[in-house]
């Protein structure tokens, strides 16, 4: 796991999940997304 990143996004549902997939696509590749259960088990 990297200790710096450009951002990091709260939550692993479809929100945080399209948020983090559309930020990769624009430049910014060092993403963290966090998520306290596991991804997708929100589903906002």
């Amino acid at each position: 796991m990297r200790r710096n990143y450009d951002v990091v996004v709260i939550g692993g549902g479809v929100q945080g999940l399209s948020l983090a997939y559309n930020l990769a696509r624009g430049g910014l590749h060092r993403v963290a997304v966090l998520e306290k259960s596991y991804i997708g088990s929100g589903a906002s």
